[in-house]
C-alpha cells in the first residue's frame, strides 16, 4: 500500500469471499479460520495470499461456489468461503 500526499494509508476494505458476486474478480488477502485443518486444506487446494480468485457460480441450495484461480476451478464450501478474506479489484 502506497501512502497519500499526506504520508497516510488507505487500506483496502477486507470482505469474505462468500459476500463476492458471481463474475467478481478479487485477490485472496488472508484467513479467517487460522486452525491447521483449515489451513491445510487451503494449501491442499494450492491457494496462497494474493493469488486472484474469480467467483464462477454459486448453488442456491447450500451457498457453495465454483471459483477460478490459477487457470483452474474449484468447488468450495460456504464454510470455506466464509473463512477467505478478499479484496476487490
Amino acid at each position: 500500500v502506497i501512502p497519500n500526499a499526506k504520508g497516510e494509508f488507505q487500506m483496502p476494505e477486507q470482505i469474505s469471499l462468500s459476500g463476492i458476486q458471481i463474475g467478481t474478480t478479487c485477490i485472496f488477502s488472508c484467513v479467517k479460520d487460522n486452525s491447521t485443518p483449515f489451513l491445510k486444506y487451503v494449501s491442499h487446494l494450492g491457494l496462497r495470499i494474493s493469488d486472484t480468485i474469480t467467483v464462477i457460480s454459486r448453488q442456491e441450495y447450500d451457498s457453495s461456489m465454483e471459483i477460478k484461480t490459477g487457470g483452474r476451478v474449484i468447488g468450495v464450501s460456504e464454510k470455506f468461503a466464509d473463512n477467505i478474506w478478499v479484496t476487490q479489484q
